[in-house]
C-alpha cells in the first residue's frame, strides 16, 4: 500500500540519519583525539630535544673541561630536569591513548610545561658556565700573546694559541659536534698547552721565580710601554736577566 511504502521510506531514511550523526560524532571525536596526540607528540619532541640540548652543555662541561675534577659536578638543576623529564616521557603509548580517551591532555601538558621549565633553568646554568670557561680561556690566550711578543715568538705556540681560542669561541657551540669528539679536541689541546709551550703570568712567575713587581713590569712591557732606568729596580733586573728567555725584553735606548 501507499502508506505502507512511505511509512517504510520515512523509517529507512530515519536509520541512514542516526548512522550518519554517529559517523559524524564519531569523525568528530577522532579528530580530536587526533588533534591531542599531535599536540602531545609536538610538546614531547620539543621536550626531549631541551633535554639533549642540556645533556650535551652537561657532557662538554663535565668530561671535557673537567676532568674528574670535584667543581665540575653535574648541576642539581640538571638532575631536577632529568627527573621531572622522566615522569613524563617514560609514559607508554597507552598511557597517552587512556589520558586522551578521558580528556585529560591538558593535565599531562601541564606536566609537560613543568618539566620543560625545569629543563630551561639547567640549560641557562650550563650555558652560563660553559661562557666562564670561555671567558677564562680567552683571558689565558690573551695574556699567552702579551707574554709571546716579550719572547722569541713561535709559530707552533701562536698556532695553539690560536686552535684554542677557535675551539672555546665556536667549536664547542657547535651543534655538528659531538661531546666525544669535543672532549678529545680539548684533551689534545690542553695537553699541549700544559706541555710548558705556552704559559700565563702566573705560570711564568712560578716557573722563573719572578716577583710580582717584575711580572708588573713585563705586564706594561708586552703592552708596549716604555720603562724608565728608576723604575727598573735591581732585584727586577736580576729576576729578567737570569731567566734567558727574557733577556730580549730590556732593550735600553739613550
Amino acid at each position: 500500500m501507499p502508506g505502507s511504502s512511505l511509512e517504510n521510506t520515512i523509517s529507512s531514511l530515519e536509520s541512514k540519519a542516526d548512522d550518519y550523526q554517529t559517523a559524524v560524532n564519531f569523525e568528530a571525536k577522532l579528530q580530536e583525539y587526533k588533534n591531542d596526540a599531535s599536540s602531545l607528540q609536538t610538546s614531547l619532541h620539543g621536550l626531549q630535544t631541551r633535554l639533549q640540548e642540556a645533556e650535551r652543555f652537561n657532557t662538554i662541561y663535565t668530561e671535557a673541561f673537567g676532568y674528574d675534577s670535584p667543581s665540575y659536578r653535574t648541576p642539581e638543576t640538571l638532575n631536577e630536569a632529568r627527573r621531572q623529564s622522566r615522569r613524563v616521557l617514560d609514559k607508554s603509548e597507552e598511557d597517552y591513548w587512556e589520558l586522551i580517551d578521558e580528556d585529560r591532555a591538558d593535565e599531562h601538558e601541564a606536566e609537560i610545561q613543568t618539566a620543560r621549565s625545569s629543563i630551561n633553568s639547567a640549560r641557562q646554568e650550563l650555558r652560563s658556565k660553559l661562557n666562564d670557561e670561555q671567558q677564562k680561556w680567552e683571558t689565558r690566550v690573551q695574556s699567552a700573546r702579551h707574554i709571546q711578543r716579550l719572547m722569541s715568538e713561535s709559530r707552533d705556540t701562536e698556532t695553539l694559541l690560536t686552535d684554542v681560542e677557535t675551539f672555546v669561541q665556536d667549536t664547542m657551540w657547535d651543534d655538528d659536534q659531538s661531546p666525544s669528539s669535543l672532549k678529545t679536541e680539548w684533551r689534545a689541546l690542553h695537553k699541549k698547552w700544559t706541555s710548558g709551550v705556552v704559559v700565563d703570568w702566573s705560570e711564568l712567575r712560578d716557573r722563573y721565580e719572578l716577583s710580582k713587581h717584575t711580572i708588573d713590569v713585563l705586564k706594561r712591557l708586552a703592552e708596549g710601554e716604555k720603562i724608565t732606568f728608576s723604575e727598573l729596580d735591581s732585584s727586577v733586573t736580576e729576576d729578567i736577566l737570569d731567566a734567558n728567555v727574557l733577556k730580549g725584553t730590556l732593550k735600553v735606548t739613550l
